[in-house]
């Protein structure tokens, strides 16, 4: 249930008219220094208890899994390019940490079982940026319940229903 589209800094006015045609407004600005194979996270939601969320699995079928309390985060992490300058290979991955982790090999390794942290691993894509290249993330179609990721990821009910989006845009690279 993820919408995903690439653009470049020549497309930036015709972008920002959609957005304030559909009344779009700037919430909140996150910034990020991401250095080379070192993830960071975007919070996206917590989850202050257990509940299921469904999915898609990687072998296309829907998907149950209970998760909570902890939070919902989208980790981006760039890659040098070996000989190439001005562009960087830069990972999205959408996952869910868990509060629960105690021991430090655990929080290093995001995907281990003991850790409690979840993996949604179809929703993740790659792609090459540079600066000036931005990326716009939004629901496929809405849905207001937050029994789905895409819901979790794209909604927010307090105080009235809101469809959120997100713009990532890449300011710089250096190295």
């Amino acid at each position: 249930l993820f919408s995903v589209g690439f653009g470049q800094v020549q497309l930036w006015d015709e972008v920002g008219d959609l957005l304030r045609a559909a009344n779009g407004k700037k919430v909140k600005t996150v910034s990020m220094l991401l250095a080379d194979r070192r993830p960071d996270e975007l919070d996206i939601a917590w989850l202050d208890k257990e509940q299921t969320v469904f999915h898609i699995s990687t072998e296309g079928s829907v998907e149950a899994t209970t998760l909570g309390p902890g939070k919902i985060v989208l980790r981006i992490k760039a890659e040098k390019i070996p000989g190439s300058r001005g562009v960087t290979n830069v990972s999205f991955q959408p996952m869910f940490l868990s509060p629960l982790r105690t021991d430090p090999v655990s929080k290093l390794k995001a995907d281990s079982e003991e850790s409690g942290d979840f993996i949604f691993a179809s929703t993740g894509f790659k792609l090459k940026m540079g600066p000036g290249d931005f990326l716009f993330l939004a629901p496929k179609k809405y849905v207001g319940r937050r029994a789905t990721l895409g819901s979790i990821f794209f909604s927010r009910s307090e105080p009235k229903p809101v469809v959120r989006t997100f713009l990532l845009l890449c300011a710089g690279i250096s190295y």
